[in-house]
């Protein structure tokens, strides 16, 4: 069985990875693999309709995306220009993951990603002030806020926060669209990302990453779906920052997932009897969608209802109980998602049709193409 991390590594070429968003979220390209037949098909995402039946369920998940990138600076280091960029050295980022512990009216405390040292007081755009409270380790902090004539951090973030689209885009565009230059991760936003980086069907908020297998579905292609008879329903799953980090570790019993907060409603569990009694399938969109489920098994082709977090890491050799057909995106080497999807196809079929994606230069990763593994 596959085990050893390196074993998830495949020759990439960076070249493929999609710095920005299609016009039309419905003409990405759609990858077709059979796990029984072994038949593939090479489409448009659009297509994707064809491939479903009456009585199936589609899963998605509602999680929205909140501007969690902060700029701040030292607070030595004097204030923000005018204009609110940062000036020469002091710079910090902050990159909010989940609410924690906090104390008092004047103070809200968050686990957060820190790029950048400090040892006290953050200056924040908009008066705003933070101050480090615990290295939790493993590179998280918790970080306390004063905010400016407000306790609410979700509407200073609406106003001063920035899109957390993943390091690796921005990585690229500075090769593709700016030269290499360095500049700041402000300056490396597409005007697309605010809308692009949301599902059409994102409601609930608390993801710093898109569930990006959902970002091709248009309003007009999920009416489609709905109206050939086949059901749509949610769940939600607020992604943190491990769906984009490469797993560090050796072997995959090392890694160790963070918890994520999710929810399977009622509506869901009751729909997905019910599919099951009508002998459809259930269609994850998405691996944060198939961990969720699987979270939520009974063990006896069921689900219940259930609200809390999920530290689940499926791996080869895991037995799959609530989920049937899997549309997902094309994911880095060595991630949780090549794991997961090389759990639920085979290790050794996933990384041919890989070498097969590459080959045919499909546009990998977040704003890249689509698989629809049957």
């Amino acid at each position: 069985m596959y085990q050893e991390t390196d074993q998830f590594d495949y020759p990439f070429d960076e070249r493929l990875i999609a710095p920005v968003p299609l016009k039309q979220r419905t003409q990405s390209r759609l990858f077709v693999y059979h796990r029984e037949t072994g038949e593939r098909h090479h489409d448009r995402f659009g297509s994707i309709i064809n491939w479903f039946r009456p009585n199936d369920l589609l899963v998605v998940n509602n999680t929205r995306v909140f501007p969690a990138r902060l700029q701040a600076r030292k607070e030595n280091m004097g204030p923000f220009a005018a204009n609110g960029e940062r000036e020469g050295c002091g710079a910090v980022e902050l990159l909010l993951i989940r609410p924690a512990d906090h104390a008092g009216t004047a103070s809200l405390c968050w686990e957060a990603l820190v790029k950048g040292k400090f040892s006290d007081w953050l200056t924040l755009r908009g008066g705003g002030r933070a101050r480090l409270a615990e290295d939790m380790g493993q590179g998280r902090k918790k970080i306390f806020f004063e905010l400016p004539a407000c306790d609410d951090l979700q509407t200073y973030l609406e106003k001063w926060g920035e899109v957390p689209v993943p390091p690796y885009i921005l990585r690229r565009r500075k090769v593709v669209l700016q030269g290499e230059d360095p500049l700041p991760t402000a300056e490396m936003l597409d005007p697309n990302d605010i809308d692009r980086y949301q599902t059409v069907y994102a409601r609930q908020i608390g993801s710093i990453a898109a569930p990006t297998a959902g970002l091709h579905f248009s309003r007009r292609l999920m009416t489609a779906i709905k109206k050939q008879g086949t059901r749509m329903v949610t769940v939600t799953l607020h992604i943190g920052p491990d769906t984009f980090r490469p797993i560090s570790a050796g072997r995959l019993a090392e890694h160790k997932m963070h918890g994520e907060r999710f929810e399977i409603p009622e509506k869901t569990v009751y729909a997905f009897a019910e599919t099951r009694r009508l002998g459809g399938r259930i269609i994850a969109v998405g691996t944060s969608v198939m961990r969720a489920l699987e979270s939520a098994s009974n063990g006896k082709n069921g689900i219940v209802p259930m609200t809390g977090e999920t530290d689940l890491f499926i791996t080869p050799g895991y037995q799959f109980r609530a989920v049937d057909l899997l549309v997902t995106n094309l994911h880095p080497p060595r991630s949780t998602g090549l794991v997961l999807v090389s759990a639920f196809a085979g290790r050794d079929n996933i990384l041919e049709l890989y070498r097969e994606a590459v080959e045919k230069q499909y546009r990998f990763f977040t704003y890249g193409d689509a698989m629809l593994i049957l």
